[in-house]
């Protein structure tokens, strides 16, 4: 009954915040969520122990940022000793870490300073066990090496839930630590409802499309190197290239003009969605004031809440308020992408001279450099066939018909053939089998720091031999320390286009809306 009431709750936030349109109700079907609520209903009675563990290194009290805390959120609300620490008002629940094993990899480099024995008797009041090893880290600065080192230790015994985090971990988790709460919660309930729900569970707030990491100049090589001894099939052959479109940032100024049949309140996210998929849309507006009684929140967190809207007219106009715009280009070439990325695509396509193929793919019209067009039409899958570009190859549109006709204008065309399968048809020495793309128009996305809760069956899909080669070598964890944060998710089964929590439909709705995503861009440089 609770989770059918929050259910019908956001339904009713949504008609509230006038943000319920036909897409949302094709997203949230009434009969399709009573049923779900009903198999969880089923699985949540079923019992099923549920062990834990949470992993973490730790150098010293003071962070990157200078920053001094000294492990203190492990002491604190929703966590702590509950005979010590005590609710408060916006964290109700204390000591969810009481049945957890907590294992602290101090890192052995002068540098470090460690953990005091005073705070260490403190952590004991607040876990299950408190487990504390010196061991050899990178040079610089991650965590990879003691995630590994833990797992290769314990491969014979680990638990059936793996917590990873930070020693910083309110930075990516939020001081609430909402969604660790609600995973552990669920762990507490010792059901087959957790085993299932909870094969690997992201715990950061920010999810990051498209990163630059993957595609930019300067990133590139270090990318493809780091994939190729990691997986054992070619990155470019997933067809993730650079972003589709420019944004361009416009702080201090907004662009007149709503863009027909959508909502005037939007997050940042969904606008940039809708205006990337429409034709007649020149950029997006963010920071226009809304009325407080129907967006609480707009006043703490203004991109995520109903201040952003889609508009027609790429004109600019001066703001007397805090708004911003950004202005969409999606016929120009990235000056700061490397687009080998895509361009073993090109294999796929067969050229054809003096001709053209009919009709426009997903009803899109737009002229692109060849290149882009081709990315593009890789983008969009079986809805296109191909692409069309003018005599020059600047004036390129991707294409949705079979047939090609004759062009009297000196037109190319790239028509799609049947790739080629990988050299490689299964894992070679030291490389894992290629993890999943996700949807076939997804982006490459995921969320940030590896922070994570991943079950112990997603773990044993990796040999001992693999992890034990991982946590030795400390070095390629401290170089690919950020490689290894934005394909933790792939490395333990998830596809490469990862879902955010709120539309993963594995997940109850107090697990998808524990804490709303938080997105950040690669078209808007975020590495």
């Amino acid at each position: 009954e609770e989770l059918m009431s929050q259910y019908v709750q956001v339904l009713h936030a949504s008609v509230v915040r006038r943000f319920l349109d036909p897409s949302e109700l094709f997203e949230w079907p009434l009969v399709k969520g009573w049923e779900r609520v009903q198999g969880f209903r089923q699985l949540l009675q079923k019992p099923r122990t549920g062990t834990s563990a949470m992993v973490l290194n730790y150098c010293r009290s003071s962070d990157r940022f200078g920053r001094e805390h000294d492990l203190a959120w492990l002491l604190a609300p929703p966590f702590g000793d509950p005979a010590i620490v005590k609710p408060t008002d916006e964290i109700e629940h204390v000591g969810l870490l009481r049945r957890t094993d907590l294992f602290i990899y101090v890192v052995d480099l002068p540098r470090c300073t460690g953990l005091n024995d005073t705070f260490v008797e403190r952590l004991e009041g607040a876990v299950r066990s408190v487990n504390i090893e010196r061991y050899r880290a990178g040079t610089g600065r991650e965590e990879q090496s003691a995630y590994f080192k833990f797992l290769a230790d314990h491969y014979d015994d680990l638990p059936d839930f793996t917590i990873f985090v930070h020693p910083d971990a309110p930075e990516h988790q939020g001081p609430k630590f909402k969604c660790l709460s609600e995973a552990l919660i669920l762990i507490h309930t010792n059901s087959e409802l957790a085993h299932r729900c909870l094969e690997y569970y992201p715990l950061s707030l920010q999810l990051v499309v498209e990163p630059m990491r993957t595609w930019g100049r300067g990133f590139w090589d270090l990318w493809v190197t780091f994939w190729d001894r990691l997986f054992d099939t070619p990155w470019d052959q997933y067809a993730f290239g650079p972003p589709e479109c420019l944004w361009s940032d416009h702080k201090g100024h907004f662009l007149r003009g709503l863009l027909p049949d959508t909502p005037e309140q939007q997050s940042k996210e969904r606008a940039k969605a809708i205006c990337q998929e429409r034709q007649d849309c020149a950029g997006v507006t963010c920071g226009t004031p809304v009325e407080l009684e129907e967006h609480p929140r707009a006043a703490d967190d203004p991109e995520r809440v109903g201040t952003c809207s889609a508009r027609a007219s790429g004109e600019l106009y001066e703001s007397i308020g805090d708004e911003y715009s950004l202005i969409k280009n999606c016929s120009a070439r990235h000056r700061d992408a490397v687009y080998p990325a895509v361009a073993a695509a090109a294999a796929a396509y067969a050229v054809h001279r003096d001709a053209f193929l009919p009709g426009y793919a997903a009803d899109d019209d737009t002229e692109r450099p060849s290149q882009v067009a081709q990315a593009r039409c890789d983008q969009l899958g079986s809805a296109c066939t191909g692409y069309t570009c003018d005599f020059s190859g600047m004036a390129c549109t991707v294409r949705a018909g079979d047939i090609l006709l004759p062009s009297p204008y000196q037109e190319t065309s790239y028509q799609k053939v049947a790739r080629p399968p990988p050299e490689s048809s299964g894992p070679r020495s030291g490389r894992r089998p290629a993890p999943p793309r996700g949807a076939p128009d997804g982006k490459f996305q995921a969320y940030t720091g590896s922070q994570s809760v991943v079950h112990r069956d997603r773990i044993l899909a990796w040999s001992h031999e693999e992890l034990a080669a991982l946590a030795a070598d400390v070095e390629r964890c401290s170089e690919d320390t950020g490689l290894f944060e934005i394909v933790w998710h792939a490395m333990f089964g998830e596809p490469l286009s990862q879902a955010p929590r709120e539309y993963d439909q594995r997940l109850p709705m107090r697990l998808k809306w524990a804490f709303e995503t938080r997105y950040s861009w690669g078209d808007e440089r975020v590495v």
